[in-house]
């Protein structure tokens, strides 16, 4: 549900960079949303930063402007902060969940700002 979502969010909003006609962006925009969930399910948020780095290059690569990939992890973010929201759980647990959500996402983010100044400044 997320990903068809985060899809149909992407091309709505940016049809440009996120053309109907391409049948790649199902797989990465799940590929975000398992990282994310890897990285709660185990505490591990390294693995999750060095899958995301590396997604982050792969489609920074691809000419997709960083600023639109903010765009999609603020989306992302704010769904999953809905989600923890709308989950019958007690006020601690979801407190819990909301910290490490928002944790992952920042640090999404600073991965993301990461690889565009490595490959504006490093192209290869």
């Amino acid at each position: 549900m997320l990903t068809d979502e985060m899809v149909q969010w992407a091309r709505t909003t940016n049809p440009d960079e996120f053309p109907l006609e391409r049948t790649t962006d199902h797989a990465r925009f799940l590929r975000f949303y398992q990282v994310i969930a890897q990285g709660l399910e185990t505490g591990d948020t390294q693995a999750a930063a060095v899958m995301f780095e590396q997604m982050a290059e792969e489609r920074l690569r691809t000419k997709i402007k960083a600023v639109s990939m903010i765009k999609l992890i603020d989306h992302g973010g704010d769904t999953l902060v809905q989600l923890i929201g709308a989950q019958p759980v007690d006020a601690m647990t979801a407190a819990v969940a909301l910290r490490q959500v928002l944790a992952l996402i920042a640090n999404c983010r600073m991965i993301l700002s990461k690889v565009n100044i490595q490959l504006l400044t490093r192209p290869t």
